[in-house]
């Protein structure tokens, strides 16, 4: 039978054939992705560039840059690697290969999420981050060599699906709905009714848009006729996944193919089963990495992840203690400066939407001052800073004053925010202004950097945590990005301190477009 004949809202004849649908959805439906996707491709696979090149074209997207330097820290990756920072770290560390196919599957994820908000596509995207983690888990128990590698083409090893569902073909529906009657386990008669539906099975337009854009050897291989070693698990991985989504982890299903997964790898049943519900837990959380909040609570929980969920439930009711109980005046003070309503706390997605609101502003005409203002609530709201001040150059360039300013205490802190720049009065801010250098200052930075501040910014400052970067336009420093907690005497730590500088990228950028044009 041949597949459905229909026309778009538009018009236009839909696509009815493997090669229609390849074209479709790199020319129309996702363009923007399949830009990114040849840009990151394009230099990692060029064995003449650099880590350089690789992050600069990475980090063009703020949204994505941050989000893979926090991927890059995750369960994804080994802990030896460090503490990643920035995006060029993170090539070195990880390689090109790792950090284009995490680019890659973070621009797929943004695309399938501004598509169609069916129900459908969240759980198709649930079962996606879940077979990648299971598939990563059962690649670390074999010993298998690519684990990251897998966990990426576990995640978008049912990629044609993920993009037919987000586009707003009308056949989708009739897709859904004839879906419905099969049991998951039939894939021949599934097939058959995705070739009649839509001209072609969506195992075809994964593996063809697996290749079309280059997403990486070890998918390609998983999806091929034959699959090597790595599909088999990502294919275990994926049933894994189904079962617990359709039948529950407690279901004779779930304990019959957890059974032969373990036969099949030499391993326990009982450390299959523990490995693979922690990997449950695991899904969800980068889930949400990945900023697909709306997916994580589709990722069925075990029964040890329900009762953790809900004794996290009750501490946060809570609070940080209980009444009567023994803390010291300090362990007060930090919980009562942790809990107290004026001060916020860190929002990492509040981070991702002011990234990449500044990165909407550079698509335009950008406008410093809204450039400059987004960057100082993104900064302030997102990492949760008490005090945020972007300060400019005085017009004798002595001295540096406060241009904008948000704090939730200090009302009159602009008119406050002005230090003369000579180096025996303020050697710090003549180094960050003069020689152009950053510095993060903690209560135990070593005595040559705390002696560094002095007179009435050390009073400013008063011996707490903070972070200033100088801010460049062209070839010349115009003024600094400062931020503290110096009113809840918070630390800021190591993860805060990445994303001011991801801020200070991000409005680098800017600032050189700016220049240019």
């Amino acid at each position: 039978m041949a597949p459905l004949d229909r026309s778009s809202s538009s018009g236009r004849a839909l696509p009815a054939t493997l090669n229609a649908w390849t074209n479709f959805l790199t020319d129309t439906e996702l363009p923007a992705f399949a830009r990114t996707v040849s840009e990151v491709t394009r230099i990692a696979g060029d064995p003449e560039a650099s880590a350089y090149k690789l992050a600069s074209a990475i980090t063009k997207d703020a949204a994505m840059a941050a989000r893979l330097v926090k991927l890059a820290n995750s369960p994804l990756f080994p802990s030896s690697h460090g503490n990643i920072q920035t995006v060029d770290r993170g090539v070195v560390l990880l390689g090109f290969d790792a950090v284009r196919d995490l680019a890659v599957s973070l621009s797929v994820i943004e695309q399938v999420i501004r598509g169609q908000s069916r129900d459908a596509l969240l759980e198709e995207m649930a079962l996606a981050f879940h077979t990648a983690t299971q598939s990563q888990t059962l690649a670390r128990l074999a010993q298998d060599k690519e684990s990251a590698e897998i966990f990426v083409a576990g995640l978008l090893y049912r990629i044609g699906v993920l993009a037919v569902l987000s586009s707003p073909d009308p056949r989708v529906e009739d897709y859904l709905a004839e879906k419905a009657d099969f049991d998951p386990n039939e894939a021949v008669q599934i097939a058959r009714m995705e070739k009649r539906v839509f001209g072609c099975d969506m195992t075809q337009l994964s593996r063809r848009l697996a290749q079309h854009w280059s997403l990486g050897q070890v998918l390609q291989e998983a999806l091929a006729p034959d699959p090597s070693q790595a599909g088999e698990r990502i294919a275990a991985g994926r049933r894994i996944a189904e079962v617990a989504m359709r039948r529950g982890w407690e279901s004779k299903e779930a304990n019959e193919l957890l059974s032969r997964v373990a036969r099949k790898i030499g391993l326990k049943l009982s450390d299959i089963r523990e490995k693979v519900h922690e990997s449950s837990e695991v899904a969800r959380e980068m889930a949400a990495q990945f900023g697909a909040t709306k997916v994580a609570p589709l990722i069925p929980q075990t029964a040890q992840g329900i009762a953790k969920s809900k004794q996290a439930e009750s501490a946060a009711r809570d609070g940080r203690g209980t009444a009567g109980s023994a803390n010291t005046d300090a362990a007060e003070t930090e919980g009562d400066a942790g809990t107290d309503g004026r001060f916020l706390r860190p929002d990492p997605l509040l981070q991702l939407q002011m990234l990449g609101r500044m990165a909407e502003l550079l698509n335009g005409k950008p406008d410093l001052n809204r450039l400059v203002h987004t960057a100082v609530e993104g900064v302030h709201r997102g990492i949760g800073m008490d005090r945020t001040v972007f300060a400019l150059l005085t017009g004798k360039q002595d001295a540096v004053a406060a241009k904008f300013v948000l704090t939730e205490i200090e009302e009159r802190l602009q008119a406050s925010f002005r230090f003369s720049l000579r180096p025996e009065v303020n050697p710090l801010l003549a180094a960050v202004i003069g020689q152009r250098k950053a510095f993060w200052v903690r209560k135990d930075s070593p005595p040559d950097e705390r002696k560094l501040v002095r007179g009435p910014f050390a009073q400013f400052v008063a011996k707490e945590d903070f972070v200033i970067h100088p801010v460049l336009f062209g070839d010349k420093c115009i003024g600094f990005l400062y931020a503290d907690r110096a009113n809840s005497h918070r630390p800021i730590e190591s993860s805060d301190e990445a994303s001011f500088r991801q801020f200070i990228q991000q409005l680098t950028l800017g600032l050189r477009l700016l220049g240019v044009r």
